[in-house]
């Protein structure tokens, strides 16, 4: 349990998602789950005008909304380290 737990704060950090199938049987329908989102996916960049590079851990927070009021999930990063110099 302690891998899972290591491979989904992993999958959470970094925005991703952790599958656990528990037989081969499962396969098809997380295949089917991985193709589905790759096909939905969105890229947004980001450029902070905090031009401190003091290696700090910086918080991101992207909000999203749709006009008619629908559901969507956002799964990203929840921050990045600022370049670092001496």
């Amino acid at each position: 349990m302690q891998q899972r737990m290591i491979l989904q704060h992993i999958a959470d950090v970094t925005g991703g998602q952790a599958f656990f199938p528990t037989s081969v049987k499962e396969l098809d329908g997380v295949y089917a789950k991985v193709v589905a989102q790759i096909r939905a996916q969105y890229i947004v960049g980001y450029l902070s005008t905090n031009e401190k590079a003091d290696g700090a851990w910086r918080k991101v927070e992207l909000k999203i909304a749709r006009k008619d009021g629908g559901d969507l999930r956002v799964r990203a990063r929840t921050g990045y380290f600022a370049p670092y110099r001496k």
